[in-house]
């Protein structure tokens, strides 16, 4: 299997749970200004442990417990685009419930989040038709297969016998490791390495499974089994190391699957799709930044890879296709791997320093997903100095200086047409800004992306100007139902991601 180096994301058109199908953010510029926009790193991982627990309760049809966790993940941020999968998930599991009207909120909020999304679109179908409202529920199904939703819905079933509902049966993972522990001290080798290998049989890729194999190697080697031994404490080792990395990081944050290596590399043997050199630094004469994965036990499905600059933002997306395997099983070992050319990189002080890497698996039972760092040194010494200058609410702005006129943070609906938030920074690089207002009722309303390009001079921008407004009186009118005056109103201001500025302003009739 060859990697990609230059394809399409497409939207995902399959009949398995739309959870499953953890999209992360990736930009799309249109007429309307919409992007993408995702969590930092430190929230990514919690928001996809916190996706994924809700996911497991949802699949089991324990819906009030999938909403709890659901809830989990939007708390995190509830305007990140990337939130709509659990708006979706918890749509869902609201639907699960029999709260038709309660999800058909859930499916606007995280259409709201991705307006050109088309799963939340079918799903609200659904939830339209079970009310009753056949016509709006035609609409939505027809919007969804306008945006190119090919699939059908999915909702898990209660799994019954003789029409009454089953208990899954649970294995006992720590007991058989306890017990191969408890034999080996005893001196019953042989029939502790019976009881680690029950236990790697029943769930091999759980978390605490480098107990098993740690286990199994101290018994081969009282047995003089030393090769054999090796080879259990290498394979413990790896398993460790997969714990410690894994979303969550403890034993009890689910099952690890598929990930058996990964790396970063400078070179790739792409005949037998290994790394050859194997790299975590990068400079202007290494022509690639490849990253691989080592996967077993997956079935078909598609790696994604999203590639973050230091300065915060998305550099470049890809994919390549997990075919089936031509067996009927899983595969018991895959490589893929993605990489991009380092010479298309553009020689800036806020391209040199530590980048990122957002990989993540889709398939139709897992989803998971690993961050790459590594560090590119393009000669060229990056500046973290970037600062507000100033800024400020006002009535009108002087678009050809870049500058507010009318400073003021007390407006009138009669007498002002717009509602400007400007602002000005200092030592800056490429960057997208989101403004979020918000009306006393709770209501917001984005306006964005708005960039900070290239310095065409190169290096960062000394100072750059830019800024939003809405019409308070068309929003007044469709979207906020209040009273008046308030002094309730602010607007956030988000660059890549992070909330950077908040202004508070009043309105009056």
């Amino acid at each position: 299997m060859r990697g990609i180096y230059a394809v399409i994301i497409p939207l995902f058109a399959l009949t398995i749970p739309a959870q499953l199908l953890m999209i992360p953010a990736q930009c799309q510029q249109t007429d309307t200004a919409w992007t993408v926009s995702g969590f930092d790193l430190d929230n990514s991982a919690k928001y996809n442990k916190a996706l994924n627990i809700a996911l497991d309760f949802y699949n089991q049809g324990r819906f009030d417990e999938a909403i709890n966790a659901y809830d989990a993940a939007i708390r995190l941020d509830p305007n990140s685009t990337q939130t709509w999968q659990a708006w979706n998930g918890k749509g869902d599991a609201l639907y699960g419930l029999g709260k038709f009207d309660d999800a058909v909120l859930a499916y606007d909020k995280a259409i709201e989040l991705w307006p050109n999304n088309a799963i939340p679109w079918a799903y609200k179908g659904d939830a339209l038709k079970a009310l009753g409202r056949i016509n709006d529920s035609e609409a939505a199904y027809a919007r969804a297969k306008e945006l190119g939703f090919g699939g059908s819905t999915w909702r898990p079933s209660t799994i019954t016998l003789n029409g009454q509902p089953i208990a899954m049966p649970e294995t006992n993972l720590t007991s058989s490791i306890d017990e191969g522990l408890k034999l080996d001290r005893q001196g019953r080798h042989e029939e502790a390495i019976r009881a680690f290998d029950a236990a790697i049989k029943t769930d091999p890729y759980n978390s605490a499974i480098w107990k098993a194999w740690s286990g199994k190697a101290d018994a081969l080697n009282a047995l003089g089994l030393t090769e054999e031994a090796k080879s259990a404490y290498a394979a413990a080792e790896e398993m460790r190391s997969l714990a410690n990395t894994s979303i969550g990081g403890s034993p009890n944050s689910g099952p690890l699957s598929h990930i058996l290596d990964h790396s970063m590399a400078s070179a790739v043997d792409e005949s037998a799709n290994i790394p050859t050199t194997r790299a975590y630094k990068f400079t202007t004469a290494n022509q690639k930044a490849y990253s691989w994965l080592s996967l077993t036990n997956v079935a078909a499905g598609k790696a994604l890879w999203y590639w973050y600059s230091p300065d915060g933002n998305l550099y470049k997306t890809g994919s390549a296709d997990i075919p089936p395997n031509p067996s009927g099983d899983y595969w018991p070992s895959y490589n893929i791997w993605y990489y991009i050319d380092i010479a298309d990189i553009p020689v800036e002080p806020y391209m040199s320093g530590k980048w990122n890497v957002n990989v993540y698996l889709v398939g139709p039972t897992y989803v998971t997903q690993l961050t790459e760092q590594f560090d590119l040194d393009n000669g060229l010494v990056p500046q973290n100095t970037s600062s507000i200058l100033d800024h400020c609410t006002a009535s009108s702005i002087d678009e050809t200086a870049r500058i507010p006129i009318a400073r003021k943070d007390g407006f009138s609906l009669a007498a002002d047409s717009k509602i400007y938030s400007w602002i000005s920074l200092g030592s800056v690089g490429p960057a997208s800004f989101y403004w979020y207002w918000y009306s006393p009722d709770g209501s917001s309303y984005r306006v964005g992306p708005i960039d900070i390009p290239p310095n065409p001079s190169g290096g960062y921008w000394p100072t750059y100007n830019l800024w939003a407004s809405i019409d308070a009186r068309t929003l007044y009118g469709e979207m906020w139902n209040l009273e008046l005056p308030s002094d309730e109103f602010h607007v956030d201001i988000i660059r890549n991601d992070r909330q950077i500025l908040t202004e508070y302003f009043t309105v009056d009739e």
